[in-house]
């Protein structure tokens, strides 16, 4: 339990009055905030520590204070008052003359005889508190929401606004395109035409799954332009992408960033190792899954939010269980969602009441900024200073996480998971990994024989390096029992140990060949074996862990100052009812695991203010993953503080569209990429003049936006084209290795297969803050909560890893290699094929001239430069022009 903290009257009192009085200033300098404590902001309402506790303290204080508490009343607290003792309820808010307290004041039993009894005066003060502000310290009775909160554009209802009539409604082909259009036509300026055919194939091939299109799709793509049918070939495309499983891996990368998730248990401060969540990677899978599967996005979310409130309390109480169906699975690895943050309990020094506050802070920020697109995380400590969030609302949805996340019955990650296993599948692992243990064993034994003789030599070698002094005592302390060694050998031992041990590289120097051939042989072999233990499947879910624990408002959000008693709710301007509450504050009390499930129903429910904001801000992601800019520029807030929309009525016509069409994204793609806006080509070095003045940023969307591609599509598209892409679907993530000079590289071991290390980069291990080197690079975001908006710089360091880096070197030897499969020997055929490959088009006569010169100039001077004379020089010289390719901004970019 938390200790509560209770300050000495006179010094509440001053900072209560510091309060008022800065309150008051800001009151008659700015007016009162449309959010404000009412509590607070009037200062002639009773306040409990201004005004109560020190009458309290004086007068109870013997009795119901720090030290004791008689009949289970606790007086030092507005919200151990509210909850009041082993008689019952003490207070009843706003109603005095029916309250317990006021009754013994009355009738004199309290305070007993002998202490000093209350001033009329005093007895008012009791009494006003509980008739006016008893409601607000509880954290209930707050006031209706102010107009202006309850009708900003976010929090309304959804509602499909009619489609604007158009001037040009020959370029219509969507109802998006009028309304883009509408507002282009009111500054008199138009779309773009068309863009060119394979050039919007290669742009929707990189949106719909973040690869490039092959050299077969390129090809058959514009033969379909060549011979017209009945089909637009284009929408036969877009049909064919969405289809494809690559769609929920280009996607499911999109939802991870704004999920927060990684691989990593804490923090992963240390670039040689980190923590990894055994088994968190079934999530990632889940996601990418869903998305394929194109689930209901309103489903997506109650799963994810309470999956295993889903399945119900009876149905987990029998895990593990001897039959698990794939529902049970998919249920429980959904709240995956809500066991990604930053989870440092799981050492013991750690495992404290701040640290286990952080990590439910840090999961309401993820799921807030990521669902509800706002900055919730400021009412952590007071009520939001822009939006109608208040602490009460904060900590309402704090209250439905407690019941999982309980404070005094706490989970260590490393024991907070669900073995789906059933018993007769864990007994076939036992015996099978019995017999996986034996063999590695004899294989060890026999390992361990052969290093044996090379030992002791380097041993004695590095002993006798020491002074001869203290040889002896030094190979005495070594030699002797961890238990038995006295001081002075346990100094030796900590100073030398490390100095005289033998590491397996000493004894393989020291070998023969052949013994050294031999032992790295076992050794691969040990090591094989092992790899192939078997473990039961840990899924990594939330769940609740005992009774149902009380949830307090935690005053300026320190758990040391703990307020009153906050009952399961959603924020009240996202309620339709306007109270946000999920239960009463009596039933959340009650055991019970229907706290996220509630919450999960109330934000999907259909046509209510909560759907229409998780709506608007699903859709606003796709459009800024499509556009580059979200109609929303801010799309982890659209709150006052974010940016207003630059296409009002689209938004809202879209998130209504959106919720109407069955939640489904796929639909929403598809409309998207089949407006005349999206088939736009971008601006070239035509461009009107008229539009650069009107709209120079091109928020209006004249043109199609020139976007880069992000790190993981750039490593992608590099594997791709080289032909090297292994396109295994999901499974636990290639490891990565941290390297003392500051680089990350793909790990060779444990590796699934020989090809793991080039599988697309979203099973690559998600570390918090040290991804890929590569990837790096190009602005993959750290992982500290989550992100809901990627950065984009234009860094030198970019220019100079497409030059040097190893990965990308080998992948355009891998590419000139296919370069020779494909187009044999003949120059022309081999730059047309490096274009198709690398570009999606075909050379111009120019390009593929400078090509021509540039291969014969490299030949000569590989052949030159060549200090041994066994490498082909124009092979060399392909793989210079392939690796010139993947340098080019035309590789780098989709326009």
């Amino acid at each position: 339990m938390l200790r509560r903290v209770v300050r000495k009257p006179p010094l509440q009192q001053l900072r209560a009055m510091l309060a008022c009085a800065a309150l008051s200033v800001c009151a008659a300098a700015d007016g009162a905030s449309p959010n404000a404590n009412p509590a607070v902001a009037n200062v002639a309402r009773p306040d409990f520590t201004r005004d109560l506790q020190p009458l309290l303290a004086r007068h109870c204080g013997e009795c119901h204070g720090e030290k004791k508490k008689e009949g289970g009343l606790d007086l030092t607290h507005a919200a151990s008052l509210l909850q009041g003792g082993q008689s019952g309820a003490a207070i009843v808010k706003s109603n005095a003359d029916k309250s317990l307290l006021i009754e013994r004041i009355d009738d004199g039993s309290m305070p007993p005889e002998g202490r000093p009894r209350l001033s009329k005066a005093e007895v008012a003060v009791v009494r006003d508190w509980i008739n006016t502000a008893a409601k607000l310290e509880a954290g209930d009775g707050l006031p209706p929401l102010a107009p202006a909160d309850a009708d900003y554009w976010a929090f309304r209802k959804p509602q499909r606004p009619a489609v604007p009539l158009v001037a040009n409604a020959g370029r219509v082909r969507s109802p998006l395109d009028a309304f883009v259009l509408a507002q282009l036509e009111a500054q008199q300026l138009g779309f773009s035409p068309d863009a060119d055919p394979i050039a919007l194939l290669r742009r929707v091939t990189f949106d719909l799954t973040g690869l490039p299109p092959t050299p077969e799709e390129v090809e058959a793509f514009a033969a379909s332009y060549r011979r017209p049918t009945t089909q637009d070939p284009y929408e036969a495309v877009v049909d064919r992408l969405l289809a494809s499983p690559h769609y929920g891996e280009r996607w499911g990368r999109h939802w991870l960033d704004a999920a927060g998730y990684a691989d990593t248990v804490k923090t992963d401060n240390d670039i040689t190792g980190t923590t990894i969540r055994e088994g968190i990677w079934r999530y990632r899978d889940y996601v990418v899954r869903s998305l394929n599967d194109d689930k209901p996005y309103d489903r997506f979310v109650r799963e994810q939010l309470a999956g295993d409130e889903m399945l119900g309390i009876a149905e987990l109480a029998k895990l593990p269980a001897e039959s698990i169906t794939p529902e049970m699975r998919e249920l429980l690895v959904a709240t995956g969602l809500l066991r990604i943050s930053v989870d440092g309990t799981n050492n013991f020094e750690r495992n404290r009441p701040q640290e286990r506050n952080e990590l439910l802070f840090d999961t309401i920020e993820n799921v807030t900024s990521n669902l509800f697109g706002l900055t919730v995380a400021c009412a952590r400590c007071h009520d939001h200073k822009f939006d109608p969030i208040s602490q009460r609302d904060y900590y309402g949805l704090v209250a439905c996480l407690t019941p999982s996340y309980n404070l005094d019955r706490w989970l260590q990650p490393q024991n907070r998971h669900i073995i789906m296993s059933t018993a007769a599948e864990i007994a076939e692992m036992t015996a099978f990994n019995k017999e996986l243990n034996t063999r590695a064993g004899e294989l060890g034994g026999r390992a361990a024989r052969l290093r044996k003789p090379y030992e002791p030599q380097d041993y004695e070698a590095r002993l006798a390096a020491l002074p001869e002094a203290i040889r002896e005592d030094v190979r005495a302390a070594i030699a002797a029992q961890q238990d038995k060694r006295t001081d002075v050998q346990k100094y030796l031992f900590e100073k030398f140990d490390a100095q005289l041990k033998v590491t397996r590289e000493d004894t393989l120097a020291a070998a023969t060949p052949a013994d050294r051939s031999e032992i790295e042989r076992l050794d691969a072999e040990v090591e094989d074996v092992r790899a192939r233990q078997r473990t039961p499947q840990k899924i990594q879910a939330l769940f609740n862990v005992g009774d149902v624990p009380e949830t307090r408002l935690l005053r300026r959000g320190n758990f040391l100052t703990p307020g009153p008693i906050v009952g399961p709710a959603i924020p009240r301007v996202l309620s339709d009812d306007g109270d946000g509450e999920l239960f009463t504050i009596d039933e959340c009390h009650q055991p019970t695991s229907g706290r996220r499930l509630a919450a999960a129903e109330a934000l999907t429910a259909p046509q209510s203010r909560a759907s229409g904001l998780l709506a608007r801000v699903a859709v606003n992601r796709l459009w800024h993953y499509h556009f580059g800019r979200g109609i929303v520029a801010t799309p982890g807030n659209l709150g006052r503080s974010g940016s207003p929309p630059s296409h009002p009525e689209l938004l809202e016509w879209l998130a209504a569209d959106f919720i109407a069409g069955g939640w489904k994204l796929k639909r929403v793609h598809k409309e998207i990429v089949m407006s005349s806006v999206y088939r736009q080509a971008s601006a070239g070095r035509d461009v009107p003049s008229a539009a650069l003045a009107a709209d120079p940023d091109n928020r209006l969307l004249w043109h199609a936006p020139l976007r880069r591609l992000e790190s993981e599509a750039v490593r992608d598209a590099v594997l791709a084209v080289a032909g090297s892409l292994d396109r295994t679907l999901g499974g636990p993530p290639v490891l990565l290795e941290g390297r003392l000079d500051g680089t990350v590289v793909v790990s060779k071991r444990a590796l699934a297969s020989p090809t793991s290390p080039w599988r697309r980069s979203i099973y690559l291990l998600a570390r918090r803050n040290f991804g890929l080197s590569l990837l790096s690079v190009f602005d993959q975001p750290l992982m500290g909560t989550n992100c809901t908006q990627r950065n984009q710089s234009t860094v030198v360091s970019q220019s100079l890893t497409m030059l040097h880096d190893a990965f990308i070197l080998e992948q355009a030897d891998l590419l000139a290699e296919r370069v020779r499969r494909t187009a044999g020997d003949a120059r022309p055929a081999q730059i047309r094929a490096a274009y198709l490959f690398v570009l999606s088009r075909l050379p111009s006569s120019e390009e593929s001239t400078a090509c021509e010169a540039f291969l014969t100039k490299q030949a000569v001077h590989r052949g030159e430069a060549a200090t041994v004379k066994t490498t082909n020089s124009t092979d060399l010289a392909l793989a210079d022009l392939c690796h010139l390719l993947l340098n080019t901004n035309e590789f780098l970019y989709v326009e």
